[in-house]
């Protein structure tokens, strides 16, 4: 079983003071079938200043061969990636999400609502243990806006385009990967003593 619950606020800085609580959460059960191939299942809940949206998913990673992989997790993202080696690799794929904030707009506050679709290139080097390069480059083919005011949704289409973007990553501790495959080894390891 893997959970993790969020707590924070999200808000324009001219609505700090209106701050508004939201949470985010998320339980699900994770099967190993092999090696390289697992899936896994759940639920994932936000609660955003009154709205609450829960959202079943279900998703795994299934090797094609030796250098590439299959993952997905519908109905949030699936993707291929190609392992140059053990420090390098490519992902391309597709993705949707969303998000929703608080802004100022005159002198009401109100929600405002983004979701997107995004088509990505990734390259990832890995650094060490601990730290990693990634840069990401994509398309966004669909975002949008939206805002609810007395039952009514207020939306409007933002234009498609490109994007870019590089970064540093840090792993804290061991992937779920490298927990799995650490236990694998030590298993094998004691088995073959016998």
């Amino acid at each position: 079983i893997f959970y993790s619950i969020n707590v924070g606020y999200s808000e324009q800085d001219k609505s700090l003071d209106q701050l508004k609580l939201r949470a985010n959460g998320v339980i699900g059960r994770f099967k190993l079938l092999g090696l390289k191939k697992n899936y896994y299942y759940g639920i994932s809940a936000i609660w955003s200043d009154g709205l609450f949206l829960p959202v079943p998913f279900f998703g795994g990673n299934i090797p094609i061969n030796d250098k590439i992989n299959f993952s997905a997790t519908l109905p949030a993202q699936a993707f291929l990636t190609y392992n140059i080696n053990n420090r390098n690799s490519f992902s391309g794929g597709v993705t949707l999400d969303g998000y929703r904030t608080g802004v100022k707009i005159f002198q009401d506050r109100i929600n405002l609502n983004y979701i997107n679709l995004n088509l990505f290139l990734n390259y990832r080097m890995k650094v060490n243990q601990s730290f990693g390069f990634r840069i990401q480059c994509g398309y966004v083919a669909f975002h949008q806006i939206s805002q609810f005011e007395n039952n009514v949704n207020y939306s409007h289409a933002l234009t498609p385009g490109f994007y870019a973007e590089a970064g540093f990553y840090t792993l804290f501790g061991k992937s779920l990967w490298d927990q799995v495959n650490s236990t694998l080894s030590e298993v094998l390891n004691i088995k073959s003593l016998f």
